[in-house]
């Protein structure tokens, strides 16, 4: 019986980690940011638009693994040009991304204006749409490349 146990537990304990791994680092929302990543020696490109009626600002960041305090993944820099934001022009911003480091991820926070006129940090889910992914392909000019820019967000590792 306890074998049968430490099988089961072992399995689950498998299955969780294959499962955690089984984002490629398209380009998706998770809680209040856009995470994304491509592989080594990859590139990918994403469009960032915002909703109808909604002017939104962007700004990024490099996630990574600290191994501080256990291994959890931290933001560890902003990106952003000049660490500004970056307001999204009409049929948004085409940015470009790379390969982060191992483990890591490029996140994209949303601020948005509120009734008083004061910029604020909001869920991205709720304001932009990601239009135009080419994810994963050949860093090169032209259309096999990822048809982007990394600048003003500048995600790619330095």
């Amino acid at each position: 019986m306890k074998k049968q146990l430490l099988i089961i537990a072992l399995l689950s304990s498998v299955s969780v980690g294959i499962s955690a791994k089984d984002w490629d680092g398209d380009p998706m929302f998770e809680g209040d940011v856009i995470k994304m990543r491509a592989a080594l020696i990859r590139c990918g490109g994403v469009t960032i638009a915002a909703k109808s009626g909604v002017d939104v600002k962007v700004q990024s960041r490099l996630y990574s693994l600290s191994w501080f305090f256990g291994t959890k993944v931290r933001p560890q820099a902003i990106l952003t040009k000049k660490k500004r934001w970056v307001q999204l022009p009409p049929g948004g911003l085409r940015a470009r991304y790379g390969w982060p480091g191992k483990g890591g991820f490029f996140g994209v926070a949303c601020r948005i204006q509120n009734e008083r006129g004061v910029w604020v940090s909001t869920p991205c889910s709720q304001v932009v749409e990601l239009d135009d992914v080419k994810h994963n392909s050949a860093c090169i000019p032209g259309p096999l490349g990822p048809r982007a820019a990394y600048r003003p967000l500048n995600m790619k590792r330095k």
